[in-house]
Order: C-alpha cells, then structure tokens, then sequence
C-alpha cells in the first residue's frame, strides 16, 4: 500500500469511528462500518482529484496560506476552553465551523470570484485571519447564550494538589 492509500483509508476510518460510532454515537455494526470506510475512501480519491484540478490554477502560495488558514481556527476552541469557564463544546463547534467556513468560501470566491471575494475582504486580509477573528466572535457569543459546561465535567480538569 502507497502512503496515499495509507492517507485515504485513515481519513475515512477516522471519520467512520471517531466522528459517526464515538462522536454522534450511531450504532453501526463492524460491516455497516467497512462499508462507509470503502465509501468514504472513494469520496477522500474525488474530493483529492477536484482539489488537484483546483490546486493547478492557483499559486503555491495561496495553497500554502489555506494550509495554515486550517490549523489556526483550533485556537479560539483551545485558548477558551483553557482559560473560560464558560466556554462549552457548541460554541466551540459553531466557532470551528464558522472559521472553516469563512476561510474556505474566501479562498474559492478569490479564485471564481474575484469582485466578490474584493467586496468580502476589502482589506485583502488573510483567509485565515478573517476566519479566525469570526470563529473567535462566534465562539464568544454562543459560550454566553448557551448553557456552560456541566460544573462535574469543569472539575474533572482542575488542577488538585496532591
């Protein structure tokens, strides 16, 4: 097996037991799993082929800013929920998905559609840094208008001298 393979079929048994079976909880037996990882391998070889033909028409450098646009929406999620007791874990999902969206809808719009992508980001900031900043908005906003995390899941990560 290639690395691709190795990449491809971790990705999709990643997203099959760690996201459907552990994450929503979905009670999938051993071969309805195999399954969705066979139909997820297929879906990560198309999703990778339409990239490859969207990575020709656009600068190594641009690429490389999406590149560092992903990483740097886990800050908001990570730096609050260390330091605010009132981060919980839909705000920090809402956060992420609005900060992935926001960088993804921006790096297509500069490459499809230039004028839209000028009235978006006037400033021409970076993808990344407009992301952040409304992940950042977004996980603030929704950590005060949903309930907190449960006080017996907070204590689980205090720090208790021994």
């Amino acid at each position: 097996m290639s690395t691709g393979d190795s990449l491809l079929h971790g990705g999709a048994s990643i997203f099959v037991r760690d996201v459907l079976v552990s994450g929503l909880g979905l009670p999938l037996s051993e071969q309805a799993q195999t399954r969705l990882m066979r139909m997820g391998v297929v879906v990560l070889f198309a999703l990778g082929l339409g990239m490859l033909v969207v990575a020709s028409k656009v600068s190594i450098v641009d690429l490389l800013l999406l590149a560092y646009a992903v990483p740097v929406q886990f800050l908001p999620p990570v730096i609050f929920g260390l330091y605010w007791r009132r981060a919980n874990r839909v705000a920090a999902e809402a956060g992420l998905f609005v900060g992935l969206g926001v960088a993804f809808a921006l790096f297509l719009a500069k490459i499809l559609a230039p004028g839209l992508y000028a009235w978006c980001n006037p400033l021409d900031l970076q993808i990344g840094a407009v992301g952040l900043v409304l992940n950042a908005v977004a996980m603030f906003v929704l950590s005060l208008t949903t309930p907190p995390m449960a006080q017996s899941h907070l204590q689980r990560f205090e720090f208790r001298s021994p």
